[in-house]
């Protein structure tokens, strides 16, 4: 242990952001599929994984059943 493999995690900048912003192009409810651009809505990301993107709680909600399996 410990042989030219740093023990701590680097320090981070304060503003780094915690999740990797990435291209959002639709509401992940497949029944939905809202866009920013199109559509004139504010997606939101999952509180919990932040990795998919919903419009609404009710999207959200109807997603869940699939989503919480990927959900981490």
């Amino acid at each position: 242990l410990g042989q030219g493999f740093p023990t701590k995690s680097p320090k981070l900048p304060r503003n780094w952001p915690k999740v990797i912003p990435m291209e959002v192009s639709h509401c992940e409810n497949s029944k939905c599929r809202k866009t920013e651009a199109e559509d004139k809505v504010t997606l939101r990301r999952c509180g919990k994984c932040k990795n998919v993107f919903y419009c609404s709680v009710e999207c959200q909600k109807g997603d869940w059943a699939g989503h919480k399996y990927h959900c981490r």
